[in-house]
């Protein structure tokens, strides 16, 4: 995407190297723990702190921080670190490191969000047009497990695409990002989430969503200066993160029709 910022130091990028730390440390304290570094059980993502809707949407809603650090696999953990490698040296150039720590857990609490909608909206439309037995209820009042820092990078993604489509009016044309390429590399992780299963597509969609919005709006507070652009900014990630409690209000709301069915899954998944 720009040759240039490739060659840069670790100092230029060193939150980014952080957070790929982060997460590869987790990833080896849970397979030091006798997690399995290929196929990790449902049991043991949950007990790392997975995304699950029957406890995300009501006792346990860190989960959707939580789960932005949690990878299911080796696969997964690679090729998400590759991808914030990629993403999130650009970002941490671009937006500077606070800007970049607003885009990266706020995209990523939206993807999350996202997911749990979905899950929950599918779970009660089947509740709604069926009559259910505790015993014989299966998975289809169960949203899946998700875990991943992908929503959070797809969001970097979504910022990026808009430091692409409208630079700063006084940057070097050497730090200038190659849009085709973006476009393209945005495309194809959104492409995968789509046809390979297995993965999260609307916690992709949703963290690029959320990254876009954000990257637009503080795009536009630099058409200000001094104390009306961290005005403007400042409310941005006010509204931003009001709107994300509202919707997680909404769910936890919206999800208590399942909680009954939810309590005796959870009591057969103990027991198992």
């Amino acid at each position: 995407m720009n040759e240039y910022l490739l060659k840069q130091p670790l100092r230029y990028w060193w939150l980014t190297a952080l957070l790929i730390t982060i997460n590869c440390g987790l990833f080896a304290w849970q397979v030091l723990s006798g997690v399995s570094a290929t196929d990790p059980s449902v049991s043991d993502l949950i007990k790392w702190g997975a995304d699950f809707a029957p406890l995300t949407l009501t006792s346990e809603n860190w989960r959707l921080l939580s789960s932005m650090f949690l990878h299911i696999g080796f696969v997964h953990l690679l090729l998400n670190m590759w991808a914030l490698y990629l993403f999130g040296m650009y970002a941490e150039f671009y937006y500077g490191r606070f800007w970049y720590v607003v885009i990266y857990l706020l995209a990523g609490i939206a993807g999350n969000l996202a997911s749990n909608y979905t899950g929950l909206h599918q779970a009660l439309q089947f509740s709604n047009t069926a009559i259910l037995q505790a015993s014989s209820m299966g998975n289809s009042l169960v949203p899946s497990v998700s875990a991943g820092a992908s929503g959070a990078i797809m969001g970097l993604g979504g910022a990026l695409l808009v430091a692409a489509l409208w630079p700063k009016k006084d940057l070097e044309p050497k730090y200038l990002l190659n849009k085709n390429a973006l476009i393209m590399l945005a495309l194809l992780n959104l492409g995968l989430g789509l046809f390979v299963s297995g993965i999260n597509s609307i916690a992709h969609l949703g963290g690029f969503a959320g990254g876009l919005i954000l990257a637009l709006g503080y795009r536009f507070s630099l058409h200000f200066s001094g104390f009306s652009k961290y005005s403007l900014q400042l409310a941005l990630i006010a509204a931003s993160i009001a709107t994300l409690l509202y919707v997680d209000y909404w769910l936890i709301e919206h999800a208590k029709q399942l909680l009954h069915f939810w309590s005796i899954y959870l009591l057969q998944f103990k027991s198992s």
